[in-house]
């Protein structure tokens, strides 16, 4: 099993506008023993997820590049997801993605990792995970970003350019 969900509690998360990293959610700021997973794609785009090194919990993540990213000046509406608790992963440490596209919108940015159909939703927080039916992460929605998250974002996007 690539994912799984541990409980059914809505766990809040919180968005860092920090220099050189143009999103990057964090769940825990605990340090603990942790592993990285990075979701690639060609040498200009990454994710990478900061994961308890025994259970997987998801801690914190952040797109570390991004070439590929549209900024829409509209409302996306997010999906309704019934399936809420804290998210788990067990992926290999190098993963690439088919596709790798950041979709930006006056309330939120989606993340796409595959051009596969979402079988299985879990909000995580303020954050949406989509995996395939194969179990692999191909897409995540961050909702609910504030105004000045979404000028950070985009910010440090054109910078990376």
């Amino acid at each position: 099993m690539k994912y799984f969900k541990l409980n059914d509690i809505d766990v809040h998360s919180h968005i860092e506008c920090e220099e050189f990293f143009s999103l990057r959610v964090v769940y825990n700021r605990e340090i603990g023993n942790n592993r990285f997973i990075g979701f690639y794609n060609g040498k200009e785009n990454l994710l990478e997820f900061a994961v308890d090194r025994e259970s997987g919990l998801v801690r914190k993540f952040q797109i570390v590049l991004c070439h590929n990213y549209t900024y829409s000046n509209r409302y996306y509406e997010t999906p309704e997801v019934k399936n809420i608790g804290s998210l788990c992963l067990n992926f290999p440490q190098h993963n690439d993605c088919d596709e790798f596209k950041l979709e930006v919108f006056n309330n939120c940015a989606k993340i796409i990792l595959s051009n596969s159909n979402i079988d299985n939703m879990i909000k995580y927080g303020q954050v949406i995970y989509g995996f395939n039916s194969d179990e692999n992460l191909a897409c995540v929605i961050v909702d609910d970003l504030k105004q000045e998250e979404i000028s950070h974002l985009l910010n440090e996007l054109e910078l990376q350019k």
